[in-house]
């Protein structure tokens, strides 16, 4: 920060002193002499800086941030899927829980897992654990919804309790 503060401080102080010439110079020939060499002065002072800048230090400090850059990213991704898990399970179960209640199931509770396929990309409700008051059509119509509904079979449905009606 302090290269930076004084490249501008130098190339402010060289603008104005430029100025200062330039406004006091005649507007014939040697005006134009005068302003030329002001414009020179102001590109040495802008491109001044370049010469101190070390060309591999800039490289590896680049290559630096770049690979921090995808490692911040790559956390980032992996955070979104298991934040894409977990909004698939909650809405699972809520969609669970309403059917349930259709079904007159009392005290309904409903655990889905989800999870990600070999060599797939996203989640998926994998398997569901199940409990409330509820007889043995109930819970046959609540499978066949289960597993129609989303996918679940009912080999991966499981009830907790024996809580019949």
């Amino acid at each position: 920060m302090e290269i930076l503060r004084s490249w501008i401080i130098g190339l402010c102080a060289g603008a104005l002193i430029c100025g200062a010439v330039q406004a006091i110079c005649p507007k014939n020939s040697s005006g134009s002499a005068v302003r030329l060499a002001c414009g020179f002065m102001t590109v040495a002072l802008l491109i001044g800086p370049l010469k101190e800048l070390n060309f591999e230090e800039y490289a590896l400090r680049l290559a630096e941030i770049r690979a921090a850059g995808g490692e911040y990213a790559s956390a980032a991704i992996s955070g979104g899927d298991e934040q894409i898990r977990i909004v698939i399970e909650q809405e699972c179960e809520a969609y669970i829980l309403d059917k349930a209640a259709e079904l007159g199931i009392k005290n309904a509770a409903a655990a889905v897992s989800a999870k990600i396929a070999d060599g797939g990309t996203y989640p998926y409700p994998y398997s569901v654990e199940l409990g409330g008051e509820a007889d043995w059509e109930q819970r046959n119509r609540l499978s066949s919804f289960i597993e129609g509904e989303l996918g679940i079979p009912a080999a991966r449905q499981y009830w907790s309790g024996e809580n019949e009606v």
